[in-house]
């Protein structure tokens, strides 16, 4: 049965201690600042992020424009705002369905082993082959170009890593006493892994899942620039670089360098919550990676 003392990692009140006591409350605090200012943000600014206004293009930032316009006249700080509530959704929402389904294949190749665990393991191996942004531009290609594209590239590219550490988990646990006892009581194989081994392997694959966030992003934005992700004139941080480089050496920074400091601000708490999250749960470095 899983240890008390691994259960209380996941009470709140001992997860904000444990951040406190590592420094990091400042990390997740961002990131609650973060996310509220995604999802918040668009019904305090409430100019809109696709409305033309050519009278107004390419105007420095203002009391009137904050993050000021882009060459269409539209208001940078509402696209960039738009472009965060899409990077949170697009990318949260895709790591999860990874996790989910690599939590799922990682506990069914672990728990049986042998000719599956060999034959599922060679197919994971094959999707490693191919990063998002490849795997990204091959779906844009098959099923148009879009968020959907993008959020299935970063899902099934990452279901692979979920797999392993799921895989990794298991087959330390799978000779464990208590799961010896469920199989001599008669316990299937669905039981065992819902029961036991999921919850066992959760704080690995938060872990993972955190550090995900970050790789998921890149990638949207990757997709984004290069004109395979989420289409004009949806506010997309990716695609806002692509349309303000031109201007960069004209002197007008705002339209690339904002939602450049973006992505990299929201990668940065992504990967640092993670490094946070694993020192929390895996203090002696046990978890396999």
């Amino acid at each position: 049965m899983t240890d008390h003392r691994e259960r209380s990692r996941w009470n709140p009140k001992e997860m904000w201690r444990a951040i406190d006591r590592a420094g990091m409350k400042g990390v997740t605090i961002a990131i609650i600042i973060f996310i509220a200012v995604a999802f918040l943000g668009p019904l305090v600014w409430t100019d809109s992020p696709t409305q033309v206004n050519l009278e107004d293009a390419v105007k420095a930032p203002s009391l009137a424009h904050p993050f000021g316009t882009d060459e269409y006249g539209r208001d940078v700080l509402a696209r960039f705002l738009g472009g965060a509530k899409l990077s949170l959704i697009v990318g949260v929402c895709s790591v999860l369905a990874a996790a989910l389904i690599g939590m799922v294949i990682g506990s069914i190749i672990g728990l049986v082993g042998g000719f599956t665990d060999g034959v599922i393991g060679r197919m994971l191996d094959g999707i490693l082959a191919f990063p998002a942004l490849i795997m990204g531009m091959a779906l844009a290609l098959a099923i148009g170009p879009g968020a959907l594209a993008a959020g299935l590239a970063v899902a099934i590219t990452g279901i692979p890593w979920y797999a392993r550490v799921v895989r990794s988990e298991v087959l330390s646990l799978r000779e464990r006493e208590f799961i010896d006892a469920e199989r001599a009581l008669g316990a299937s194989r669905r039981h065992i892994i819902i029961r036991h081994l999921i919850p066992a392997v959760t704080g690995g694959v938060a872990v993972q899942a955190s550090l995900g966030v970050a790789y998921a992003v890149l990638a949207i934005a990757a997709l984004g620039f290069i004109g395979l992700g989420v289409q004009p004139p949806t506010p997309e941080w990716g695609a806002m670089i692509t349309e303000g480089r031109t201007y960069l050496t004209s002197g007008q920074w705002w339209m690339s360098i904002i939602p450049g400091f973006g992505i990299l601000a929201l990668v940065t708490i992504s990967i640092l919550f993670g490094e946070a999250l694993r020192d929390h749960l895996d203090p002696h470095g046990k978890l396999h990676f």
